[in-house]
């Protein structure tokens, strides 16, 4: 066998094994239950999905309301005039996406007491 025929033989074997998952995708047995043993329940793993994602979604967007209420209007709207200036200039020069790195100055420890 040549090169060339090995290639397309594990080409279609990943190819299949990829279309089995994606025909499966939205289920999947409950694993180490007795329920696997007995009877073939399946969950959609989708929707267990999607409920973990928007309570995700959900505990981030306080977290945000929470920063945004705390800042004033002025750092507001600075914030915003880098994050556009960021979007419109990050194809050009990659270092303007550095206001995104944090800032934050380093505490001095006094290690004699």
């Amino acid at each position: 066998m040549a090169t060339s025929h090995h290639r397309e033989v594990i080409d279609d074997h990943m190819n299949d094994s990829n279309w089995k998952k994606l025909v499966d995708l939205g289920e999947h047995p409950l694993k180490g239950t007795t329920l696997e043993l007995t009877v073939p329940i399946k969950v959609n793993a989708i929707s267990k999905r999607y409920h973990r994602a928007l309570s995700g979604a959900m505990l981030s967007l306080a977290a945000f309301d929470s920063i945004d209420r705390s800042a004033g209007t002025d750092s507001t709207s600075v914030w915003a005039e880098e994050e556009e200036y960021a979007r419109r200039e990050h194809a050009s020069d990659v270092t303007v996406m550095d206001i995104y790195d944090i800032r934050m100055e380093k505490c001095k420890f006094d290690h004699s007491t």
